[in-house]
């Protein structure tokens, strides 16, 4: 195979920069890694081959255990995220472990800093729709809570989803790719997966929850524009 010029090797070292420097804005950050990934792609490279090793690059898929919370929901945040970041989410039932994030390297801390993010805002939205509601004399029991919650993350990754929509080929190939790897570590590290058990919900809070979904802010604050 003949080695791309330079030239090419420097602007993907350049867009590897960018794509871990902390003042990028997460869209500059996303948009430069999607664009070394599809250039590595284009000519059939590896990390090996471009020796980024003193800025930490790797493209070794890791299984990472990322402590989000105990509630069911924070771990359907954080598969819903994960999927979205070209990862994968394994939870531990029964067993006390935190769940494990599958993939490389920078799209594992993707998904911790945008679920933890996330969280956080949830969190305080379906407080204020409880508060509010017990301030009017109306029980809100877990049902209640959980179908307020699950119905904000599904409105969350339809935006990401929409956010993130490009369906050119190399990014189609690179989806693919991520998809094949993932899959194949899990399919490694874990022969046994159970199936998941769904919870019945309450429409009324489902559709609450997907309206509160459109009010969250999908980028965490570090990575806004100043």
């Amino acid at each position: 195979m003949e080695m791309p010029n330079d030239n090419i090797l420097e602007k993907i070292r350049a867009l590897l920069r960018l794509a871990s420097d902390s003042g990028a804005t997460e869209h500059e950050a996303s948009l430069a890694m999607e664009r070394a990934q599809a250039l590595l792609l284009k000519h059939n490279l590896d990390m090996a081959d471009i020796d980024v090793k003193d800025d930490g690059f790797s493209f070794e898929v890791l299984d990472e255990e990322f402590n989000i919370g105990k509630a069911n929901w924070r771990s359907t945040l954080l598969g819903m995220i994960a999927r979205q970041n070209f990862c994968r989410v394994i939870t531990h039932t029964g067993t006390g472990r935190p769940p494990s994030i599958i993939g490389r390297k920078y799209n594992i801390e993707v998904v911790q800093e945008l679920s933890l993010w996330l969280a956080g805002q949830l969190d305080s939205l379906v407080m204020a729709d409880i508060n509010a509601r017990e301030f009017l004399g109306e029980f809100v029991d877990r049902t209640w809570k959980d179908s307020f919650l699950y119905g904000a993350i599904n409105r969350i990754k339809e935006r990401l989803i929409e956010a993130n929509s490009n369906n050119d080929g190399q990014t189609q190939a690179l989806v693919v790719c991520l998809d094949e790897e993932n899959n194949s570590f899990i399919k490694d590290a874990y022969p046994n997966l159970g199936s998941r058990s769904y919870s019945i919900l309450n429409a009324e809070a489902y559709n609450q929850g997907v309206s509160a979904g459109n009010t969250v802010s999908v980028m965490p604050s570090r990575r806004q524009v100043r």
